[in-house]
């Protein structure tokens, strides 16, 4: 029957909840500047040239997961940051999916370049410069922190068996 088959397409059955995959970086973009200078203003300041390239991208999509219920099964100071992603049934998102997202990335290199003419054989002497704003790029975290360098562990009720351990805090 027609009416049957509309009726199990109807809209309502459609998904509503859309969400961003784990690989969505919505902005990407580099520049470039060069500046090169002739031979017309003596010895020191000819055939000077300055590049500058600047890359940026957004950060990529990730879950918020939440501490209660985690680390169920075999979950040990060694493979607790990995473990919903080996088991994906220990994961227990405090949000919707891929709904928080990493630091942007940037980075700004320099290259400064001379000419010298020497006994009739061009040479060209350059110093690159290499992440000139000394920034510390957030590639990933974890997610159970949203932290790049802690992972959840020390505050979990997991870890209490291995505070005895001489040095373990330390």
């Amino acid at each position: 029957n027609i009416g049957e088959m509309n009726n199990y397409y109807s809209p309502q059955s459609v998904p509503v909840t859309t969400f961003p995959f784990e690989y969505d970086v919505r902005h990407h973009g580099s520049m470039f500047l060069d500046y090169d200078q002739g031979l017309e203003n003596g010895f020191l300041l000819s055939q000077i040239g300055l590049s500058a390239i600047m890359t940026f991208k957004s950060g990529h999509r990730y879950t918020r997961l939440s501490q209660e219920g985690f680390g169920c099964g075999g979950t040990t100071v060694w493979n607790w940051p990995l473990v919903s992603l080996l088991d994906p049934r220990s994961e227990n998102p405090i949000e919707s999916r891929n709904t928080s997202q990493t630091p942007w990335v940037i980075n700004l290199d320099l290259q400064f370049r001379k000419q010298f003419l020497i006994e009739g054989v061009e040479v060209e002497m350059y110093v690159n410069i290499l992440n000139v704003l000394n920034r510390k790029n957030v590639l990933n975290v974890y997610p159970l922190t949203g932290d790049p360098r802690a992972d959840g562990w020390l505050g979990s009720q997991l870890s209490s068996m291995y505070e005895s351990m001489p040095r373990y805090l330390e």
